[in-house]
């Protein structure tokens, strides 16, 4: 087994060069490789390809593009990604994009973990904060989500923690979520640590997207962000509104390419119902994501009038699918347990705790509002 995190091209080929020598790659044929007399990239894999079975794990590929050599698309499988050979080469990315991957790749979604499985992760890091059924109890706080659980372990297993149990730990996420895991960039340089801040980590993942031309993901992602934590149709991200809201002109084409970046980069999701059948035309987000999103938002716009606004027009106007049936129920059951952290996240803002479902909520007669009674 061989684990390769990416830092750049110069040390992947390096590191991909030791391992090809351990699976028996001879001197001489390297040679041929370093004298251009053949690919560097084809040396390896012809050797890998020869040898025994073999597992590499090629880890934190955020930018597949810029794996190469050469600017060498990753789904041709000519450069440093490849499928074949008697080994299995796993490779972990922020870019879910089945198209940048190529036909060849199977792609396994890292989803939340259940309950039980995430309070063993807290366990395992903090074997002395409490008990298992408490620690199932912050798992479920945190959605399962592997990141969060490991930060949380961390957090609770260092010696100077101010929380120092798996329930002061839930308890204080309430009120101090920035603190505990919505913290920004350290003043340190390492990479390695820096990925593991769940705000760091998610603010990645949008640059990317931006660099590869989505500019509209992180602002779609803010207004998902202030709905309800129920799924949302997709028709109600319109144009108009993201415009609106953000400042920045969209159209029905770069709203579409940010719903599905964000959904690529795992930052958005389909809702399946009980039955199994993904419900096409909604999204979303997973409960921290939320959350965390909301609080980067709040931080860096205080005055969240124009988001409000531009809600308030899609409203009048009347042609958001914000108040159909399927939307309703979906929200129906999460509208009450919501308003309490709505509110605060709406703190000092128009917002009140009986007007959250939307961007700014919605006035009790409101259609919508009719409908859940």
């Amino acid at each position: 087994m061989f684990w390769v995190r990416w830092r750049g091209q110069g040390e992947l080929a390096e590191q991909m060069t030791r391992i090809a020598l351990a699976c028996g790659l001879t001197e001489e044929r390297l040679e041929e490789a370093r004298a251009g007399r053949a690919g560097l990239p084809d040396v390896v894999w012809e050797q890998l390809e020869r040898a025994g079975r073999w597992l590499v794990v090629l880890d934190n590929v955020d930018d597949p593009g810029a794996v190469g050599p050469g600017g060498e698309p990753v789904a041709g499988y000519r450069g440093w990604v490849r499928p074949g050979g008697r080994g299995l080469l796993l490779v972990t990315s922020r870019d879910g994009d089945a198209a940048m991957w190529g036909g060849r790749a199977e792609l396994m979604r890292v989803t939340a973990l259940a309950a039980s499985a995430g309070g063993q992760v807290l366990l395992d890091a903090a074997p002395a904060a409490g008990t298992a059924a408490e620690a199932e109890r912050l798992s479920v706080r945190l959605g399962g989500l592997p990141l969060a659980l490991h930060a949380a372990g961390r957090y609770l297993a260092a010696p100077g923690s101010r929380y120092r149990t798996f329930t002061a730990y839930q308890d204080a996420l309430d009120s101090h979520l920035a603190t505990l895991l919505g913290a920004e960039q350290p003043g340190g340089t390492d990479p390695e640590a820096v990925r593991r801040l769940i705000r760091y980590t998610w603010a990645l993942s949008l640059d990317q997207l931006e660099a590869n031309g989505t500019a509209l993901a992180r602002p779609v992602l803010r207004l998902l962000s202030l709905l309800a934590p129920a799924p949302a149709p997709v028709s109600f991200l319109s144009p108009e509104l993201v415009t609106a809201a953000c400042g920045a002109p969209a159209t029905a084409v770069t709203v579409e390419t940010a719903v599905n970046g964000l959904h690529a980069y795992g930052l958005l999701d389909t809702p399946t119902p009980p039955d199994g059948t993904p419900a096409i035309g909604q999204v979303i987000l997973h409960p921290l994501v939320r959350e965390i999103t909301a609080l980067s938002l709040r931080a860096e716009t205080p005055d969240l009038e124009s988001w409000h606004r531009a809600h308030d027009a899609q409203r009048a106007a009347g042609d958001s699918d914000i108040s159909k049936a399927p939307y309703v129920a979906a929200v129906a059951p999460n509208a009450e347990p919501a308003a309490p952290r709505a509110a605060r996240w709406f703190a000092g803002s128009r917002a009140s705790p009986d007007r959250h479902y939307c961007i700014r909520g919605l006035d009790r007669d409101h259609q919508h509002i009719r409908q859940l009674r």
